[in-house]
This record gives C-alpha cells, structure tokens and sequence, in this order.
C-alpha cells in the first residue's frame, strides 16, 4: 500500500485530496494542528499527524516510508505581506525540507495561478504575481525548489478558483443568487479559469502517482466564464432568473481599503485591496494543455453541474 503525507488536510481542497488518494487504496497520514477540525479527516479514515509548518525531526520521522508529500496547506487571508510569506514561503520550505530529509521520492505543491499573476495566454508569460498573496506562493515554489535539490522530484500545481461541496466561499455567493442577484465588478467582462474540488484534487494524485516534470500545471474545466456567464450558470443550479448586477468599481476599491484595514487591527480577511486588484484584471486565463500532456488528465464536472451538486451539498448540510 502506498503512502502519503498531506498538510492542509482539514481544508476545503486538502479534503478532497485525502479523499481521492484514499479511493484510490493509499494510506493518508494528515498533519494537522490542535486547533484543526479534524471531522472531516476522521470521517475518511485519514491518520493524524499533530504538528505544524515548523517541520523539523518529528514531521521527517513521520514522512519516512512515504511515497509522497502533498503540500497543500497555506494561508489566504493574513494582515501583512510578511505574514504570508512566514505561512505560504517559509512553511512550504520547511515542509519540503523534512521531505528531503526523509527521502520522500515525490512532493506535489500546491501553488496558485495568483502566483503567475494576470493571464489572457493560458499561462505561457512570464510570472508577475500582483498581490502580497501571490507573491508569496511564488517565493514558496523558489524556496521549495531549493530545499528539496535532487533529493525529491517535484510537481507544482497551480489552481485557479476551485469550487464544489465543502467550499465556505461560495455560500454568500448562493444567498445572494437565491435573491436573483450577481454583483460584479464593473462590467464584468474579464475571463476567469475555474475548476471543481474533485477535478483539482484528482490532478494532484496524477502529479503524486507519476515522475512527470515540474511544471507548473493548471488544473480547469474550460469553461472560462465571465460574471455574467457565471450569473447564467447559477441561474440554471438555482432553477430560477439570476441577473448580474454592476457595481461601480469605487464601490469594491473602498470596501476593499476598509477590509485591509480591519484586518491588521482585528482579523484578516480574504477581500482585500489587493483582491480588488486581482479582479480589476483583464483576465485570470489558463490552459490546462501541459497538465493533460503529462499526465491524462480531464476535468470531469462541468460548471453547470458542479454549481447544482455544490447547492445540493449546502442545502443538505444546512449550510444554506
């Protein structure tokens, strides 16, 4: 039986990974923390794993045997830009250290499209991360890809905006559709890339299970939906008129001041200025060509789908 270590299991997407390898036949040990919800992991039959992103001996020893490291914890709202860099580049370091260190033959990171930055090309350009986020995924692969030196081979994945059952983040977005609306910024005409939990999490056990090159590779359905296609999609989920509604852009610059500012007072919050900025964007495109080269992969949920199994899911876990 085959072996992985996960970090991030807890969360939305690091869930839906424990979840694939297992179905799979592989033993997943999880590294969590006291403070994790660890329900959903123990639902799975996931091992736990206490520790955190500090690495060190304890997390080698438990690494030793493993045929792979899946990094997929990381942090999406933090009040500084030193404040991600401790969780997103110095933690991610620290885990792939320990891997290198226990001889772990694969490691799969799970980066983000934030750290290529904008795209209308499918992620060919050159990377120009545009937030405090971004960049810090970014300096995260650099510094994973020097601690783990020829030891361990890597696999950096890139996802775009992953959706499906279990994603806090999208239920405001639902109870505002329930009332028939879809704010958005401006026109909403940018494109965007978007991918459902399962497809997401099934090409990281494609990257985990084969010697492919590093990357990185994007995981999406093709679909590319603007705001508005994103309101028609909801529409048909819900089964009732959704209409997107455009909101002047000063509207979300100043709800995004207001937000940064609360969060280095009180807490972080995702919607920041620089998540303003990422909207403001011509387009977050990227092609997920080289991903299926390498390893066969397609994504198989749709948007439309997708939305209606994620609604069902909410609804039936009284999450809306």
């Amino acid at each position: 039986m085959k072996h992985l270590f996960l970090t991030g299991g807890s969360g939305f997407l690091g869930h839906h990974i424990a979840a694939r390898f297992l179905a799979a036949g592989w033993k997943v040990g999880a590294l969590v923390r006291e403070t994790s919800d660890t329900a959903g992991l123990e639902a799975l039959g996931a091992a736990l794993i206490p520790g955190g992103l500090e690495g060190g001996p304890v997390v080698t020893e438990a690494m030793r045997g493993c045929d792979a490291v899946v990094h997929c914890a990381g942090s999406t709202a933090s009040s500084s830009e030193a404040a991600y860099l401790r969780i997103n580049r110095d933690g991610a370091g620290a885990i792939a250290a320990a891997a290198a260190a226990a001889e772990v033959p694969r490691f799969v990171l799970i980066s983000s499209i934030a750290a290529h930055g904008p795209s209308l090309d499918g992620g060919d350009g050159t990377d120009r991360p545009i937030s405090a986020y971004g960049r810090s995924k970014l300096a995260g692969e650099e510094v994973v890809r020097e601690a783990l030196g020829d030891h361990t081979s890597l696999a950096i994945l890139r996802p775009p905006p992953i959706y499906g059952p279990r994603d806090w983040a999208l239920v405001p977005v639902f109870k505002m559709a329930r009332r028939g609306i879809m704010p958005t910024y401006g026109r909403g005409s940018s494109r965007f890339s978007i991918v459902h939990g399962a497809d997401a999490a099934d090409a990281v056990f494609r990257l985990a299970a084969t010697d492919t090159p590093e990357g990185p590779f994007y995981p999406e359905d093709g679909a590319r939906p603007t705001w508005p296609d994103f309101a028609a999609a909801f529409s048909a989920a819900l089964d009732r008129p959704v209409r997107a509604l455009p909101l002047p852009r000063p509207i979300f610059w100043i709800a995004g001041a207001g937000a940064s500012l609360w969060g280095r007072i009180a807490r972080p919050h995702p919607f920041t200025v620089d998540k303003v900025r990422e909207m403001a964007a011509p387009g977050w495109v990227f092609s997920a060509r080289r991903l299926r080269e390498a390893t066969g992969w397609t994504a198989g949920v749709d948007l439309h789908s997708g939305l209606r199994e994620t609604l069902a899911w909410y609804v039936e876990n009284g999450w809306i």
